[in-house]
């Protein structure tokens, strides 16, 4: 498949994910137990959306729609779901960092390269952890970020901080570590 055939089918795949992704993520207001903890509810939507930094009742930095967004990407007890869901909420409690009033060049360096640590982890799960096999992991991982990235940055506001958290980060270099460097970067305990 060359690069416009590949180009054309993620845009066709990401534009029927976000079309469905209200009905797919939020099938019901059932509170899933994950990882031993009870997810917090659905919040509205207006409230969620009325400040940057939106709802977050258990206070673990990640906002509760996005929260339950990964429950459901990686609903399992299966040790290659509980490694992908955390790496994923890594990536999102990273991303909302820099959703703060009055972002400044520090907050938005750290937000960024905490988001680019959270990717490392991700991609150490997509590409040498056995538990987890996907025919194109880089696709895979980036079509999961973009996923919980258009769900975080899903109003004018939050969108304008990454606009000026990117042109902060503007220039700035980021070396891929090597495979098995990439596990170094997970902020939490990763099963085997």
């Amino acid at each position: 498949m060359n690069t416009a055939s590949k180009m054309l089918l993620l845009s066709i795949l990401l534009m029927t994910s976000c079309i469905g992704e209200k009905n797919f993520y939020q099938l019901d207001d059932k509170r899933m137990s994950i990882d031993g903890a009870t997810e917090p509810p659905e919040p509205d939507e207006n409230i969620n959306n009325s400040t940057l930094e939106g709802v977050d009742t258990n206070n673990d930095g990640i906002r509760d729609d996005i929260e339950r967004m990964i429950n459901r990407m990686f609903p399992s007890d299966s040790v290659s779901d509980y490694n992908l869901r955390n790496a994923y909420r890594q990536f999102a409690k990273a991303a909302l960092r820099i959703n703060v009033k009055d972002l400044s060049k520090k907050d938005a360096m750290y937000g960024q390269n905490k988001i680019s640590g959270a990717t490392f982890c991700i991609l150490y799960f997509y590409g040498i952890n056995k538990s987890t096999k996907v025919k194109d992991p880089i696709e895979r991982a980036k079509n999961n970020t973009d996923l919980i990235s258009s769900k975080i940055y899903n109003t004018k506001s939050r969108l304008k901080n990454k606009k000026i958290a990117d042109n902060i980060f503007a220039g700035q270099m980021i070396v891929l570590p090597k495979k098995n460097k990439r596990k170094d970067f997970c902020s939490f305990k990763i099963k085997e």
